[in-house]
């Protein structure tokens, strides 16, 4: 018997330390990858990373972006009907300075108040967050009009079910259930089943990954995705209309690649004929806007000023702004 207990501690012992030792290798490779983020990095994060596995709940850590990540409304004092930006990094405008931003140059041309919702590093599950939660609508002070989504399928879909944004980021990202609603209707988030110290481990973190990009890559999952991104926009449109009942929603899907919905036609069909205006970026302008000359530089592929010039009278005249 106590051969027996030696050797299931011997096991249980080694299978420890090399469970330790893929752990360290793990952080150790993300640290290293902050690293060079931070030397290459345009911002110059010098954001530092030590050993911390207690993850910031998702949707708590969404509200403080929402409360110290938002650009500012622009065109206040106009008195039209405003428009509601949706979307990530390219809604916010990083990189760019607030009058070089879509919201502004949109507010410009329009003559219409903008407020620009879009948050970094952010999906589509966000903006159904936001319209979900009552703040949104205290924070919209001029009725709106419109509201529109900067859509990329290959930017946003994988969102959908990312564990972590990136594997250095203190907070899990917000996902919810494709399947499973509370009574309301509302979608449920999805919570980490891990107990509390487990689930920030990087080893977790690493399967995780792994597993959100096998799924991603899986050709036989793209009716998954795309299922997946019509019920978001669904319900953000249900959500949006029991506030606003003329509202009219609008997705623009931006091209990181030149002509980068082809393949999803029929997403798009669906989100059409669902009451969605959708806006393709050949429908406007026969350019290659992918191409490097749009970028803000050849580290940062963010859109750049004069992106937004040239694309936002096209969006403004089609859409009758």
């Amino acid at each position: 018997m106590k051969k027996i207990f030696k050797i299931l501690f011997l096991n249980i012992g080694i299978l420890f330390l090399v469970f330790f030792i893929i752990e360290l290798f793990l952080y150790l490779s993300v640290r290293k990858l902050l690293t060079d983020i931070n030397t290459s990095s345009s911002s110059k994060w010098n954001i530092s990373l030590s050993y911390y596995i207690k993850l910031e709940d998702a949707a708590e850590h969404f509200k403080k972006d929402l409360k110290y990540l938002l650009r500012k409304p622009v065109g206040l004092s106009y008195n039209k009907k405003s428009i509601v930006l949706f979307g990530c990094s390219y809604t916010f405008g990083s990189g760019l300075e607030e009058n070089q931003t879509f919201a502004k140059k949109l507010s410009d041309y329009t003559k219409r108040p903008v407020f620009n919702r879009g948050i970094p590093a952010s999906g589509i599950q966000h903006m159904y967050f936001q319209l979900n939660s009552d703040s949104l609508y205290k924070d919209i002070t001029v009725e709106p009009e419109y509201m529109m989504y900067l859509y990329s399928y290959d930017l946003h879909c994988l969102r959908l079910i990312l564990y972590t944004f990136m594997s250095y980021d203190t907070y899990f990202y917000l996902r919810y259930y494709p399947d499973k609603f509370a009574e309301n209707g509302d979608l449920l988030e999805c919570k980490p089943f891990l107990p509390v110290y487990f689930n920030g481990l990087y080893t977790v973190r690493w399967l995780e990954r792994l597993n959100a990009y096998r799924i991603w890559e899986n050709n036989n999952n793209a009716k998954f995705f795309e299922d997946f991104c019509f019920l978001i926009f669904h319900k953000s449109k249900e959500k949006a209309l029991q506030h606003y009942p003329n509202i009219k929603f609008v997705i623009f899907c931006f091209d990181k690649i030149e002509n980068e919905y082809v393949g999803h036609e029929g997403l798009l069909k669906r989100l059409q004929d669902d009451g969605f205006i959708v806006l393709k970026m050949d429908e406007l302008t026969d350019s290659n806007l992918s191409e490097p000359k749009w970028q803000i530089s050849a580290k940062d592929s963010h859109p750049n000023e004069a992106f937004w010039d040239y694309i936002t009278p096209k969006i403004a005249k089609k859409l009758n702004l």
